[in-house]
């Protein structure tokens, strides 16, 4: 049995819901035959389009799979690495995948499936990778000074202490203040055997 002649009007699709209603209007001499073909065909060109609209749009939702090609992989993955080193966008507050992906002129759903493919991290942990490196090299170099957490965070780029301090003890181990303290007691360490004297 045919849908448009039968079926119960919720139960057809939407290309059929339209030509059951052409159909009934045509019955009652509404709209004229002529009227009738446009209009389905109108309507079809439609629902195509916005099929074809909601396929393009899963580039950008977060889980879409996309396939890079080994050209391209190694094209994103020189770009980026190169950009992160003199640039250092990780230390901007609230720099997103858009903003990286704008400054390389790259896609940000295909940027978003190499991070995830061939490195492994989603964009927040590859960001903070990098901040906290920042962190432990300001550490290690002596030059956070009198800065407390919140300080400290918002110099190597993060929002607030609580995001620094997750952050570091996911990427080393430790939170920022035992790794200070562990630098803090090498030093020390390091200095008293150096002004012990040399056995004979």
């Amino acid at each position: 049995m045919s849908c448009v002649a039968y079926a119960p009007l919720e139960r057809c699709t939407p290309v059929e819901q339209c030509r059951k209603k052409c159909l009934n209007n045509a019955l009652t001499g509404v709209i004229s035959k002529h009227s009738i073909l446009r209009n389905i065909k109108l309507f079809i060109m439609r629902h195509d389009l916005l099929k074809y609209l909601s396929f393009q749009g899963k580039h950008d939702k977060p889980g879409y799979t996309y396939e890079l090609t080994t050209e391209r992989i190694e094209n994103i993955e020189g770009r980026l690495h190169l950009f992160m080193r003199e640039q250092m966008p990780f230390l901007q507050f609230g720099y997103s995948i858009r903003d990286l992906a704008d400054d390389l002129d790259i896609p940000s759903y295909q940027l978003s499936a190499y991070l995830n493919r061939e490195i492994g991290l989603n964009f927040n942990d590859y960001l903070n990778q990098f901040r906290v490196r920042y962190c432990e090299e300001l550490m290690q170099k002596g030059l956070i000074g009198q800065l407390n957490l919140k300080g400290l965070a918002l110099k190597c780029g993060f929002s607030n202490r609580n995001t620094l301090t997750t952050a570091f003890k996911k990427f080393t181990g430790f939170t920022p203040s035992v790794y200070t303290r562990n630098i803090l007691s090498f030093r020390r360490s390091s200095s008293l055997a150096g002004l012990r004297p040399a056995s004979e």
